[in-house]
């Protein structure tokens, strides 16, 4: 998680949305509800909502959502209240905050400790439908990884899809969130011999909005299933490179356009004639959310372009200009030829 850099920052304020002081039956009550902080970053500002709660047991629990980051559920521990100071702790950061709540029930001022850090953190209580408000959806983007994956074809849009935020209105959101899902957890090595484990699997993952799918060796049943499944369900599927011959196995390119690495063409000409290969074109638009990119780093352009589909020119601009990519082809898909590459 990205709390640590978050919390690394200059508290600038909170906004007090609720006016109304609480009327407490018991002191616990002052603490129990949403709590907004925002925190200036080199980004922007940022967005903390602490929710705290009393089970049945009546003891104190909480949550931590970094709605920036677009983090939500983050594990409180030790939450403690106690004539009028609170504490709790997030044990996966080290980290600890210890805060003090205003007679009306409206404000905790307190100070976040997180190794050699201490930091001003202020929260103001807020009331749920105003946390629904600013509650983002998460746009959640499963890479299909196995062995001999490519790195470019999984690092480049991993890199696009998880720098994409908002900076609208001077608050910092991340706009989706990017995981690995793969047929079992056994780590999987890169072509150039990088290993990463995957994250989910294709029994557990989440619904995705948007599934890629780069050059690699695993190209079974299993694999073909869940493609056809995710596209089934509204999952936009982007292939990069000869990750097109996986979404050209699974019989949803028949009929339809698409493009792969150039050195490929041919051979993928012979083995799904039903598929009108194209071989000038940086991405193709195939329909029916069915993307393919060419070869290697045109995987970049293409999910720069799916940004800009789903968040508009500004979003995918000011992605492109963080990442310092300077290539315009996400805007002009057909401006290069492939081959020329």
């Amino acid at each position: 998680m990205k709390l640590v850099s978050l919390l690394a920052a200059v508290l600038v304020g909170a906004a007090a949305l609720i006016t109304v002081p609480v009327k407490a039956k018991d002191s616990t009550e002052l603490v129990i509800g949403h709590w907004e902080g925002k925190m200036k970053v080199h980004e922007g500002v940022a967005q903390l909502v602490l929710h705290v709660s009393r089970g049945q047991d009546g003891k104190l629990s909480a949550t931590l959502d970094s709605i920036s980051e677009n983090e939500l559920g983050i594990a409180v521990d030790a939450v403690n209240f106690a004539d009028s100071k609170l504490h709790f702790e997030i044990k996966g950061i080290h980290g600890e905050y210890d805060g003090k709540v205003d007679a009306n029930g409206m404000k905790i001022s307190g100070t976040w400790k997180q190794g050699t850090d201490s930091l001003a953190l202020d929260f103001a209580r807020v009331t749920p439908d105003y946390v629904k408000s600013i509650t983002p959806k998460i746009v959640r983007v499963a890479f299909v990884i196995s062995n001999n994956f490519n790195m470019i074809d999984f690092a480049g849009p991993w890199e696009v899809f998880q720098d994409t935020m908002d900076h609208s209105k001077g608050i910092m959101r991340m706009l989706m969130t990017v995981y690995t899902v793969s047929a079992g957890r056994e780590p999987v090595k890169s072509t150039g011999g990088a290993t990463v484990v995957p994250e989910y699997t294709f029994a557990d993952a989440p619904q995705p909005d948007i599934v890629v799918v780069g050059a690699q060796s695993d190209g079974s049943e299993p694999v073909l299933e869940w493609l056809r499944k995710q596209h089934a369900s509204g999952s936009t599927i982007m292939s990069v490179c000869t990750g097109a011959a996986k979404l050209a196995a699974t019989g949803l390119m028949d009929g339809r356009q698409a493009t792969t690495h150039h050195e490929y063409v041919d051979q993928f000409k012979q083995r799904f004639p039903k598929v009108q290969w194209q071989t000038s074109r940086r991405y193709v638009e195939s329909g029916d959310d069915l993307y393919t990119a060419a070869g290697l780093t045109s995987g970049i352009d293409l999910a720069l372009h799916l940004v800009e589909k789903r968040f508009g020119r500004d979003v995918a601009q000011t992605t492109a200009d963080y990442m310092e990519y300077h290539g315009q082809d996400w805007k002009q898909p057909n401006a290069q030829e492939q081959a020329a590459k």
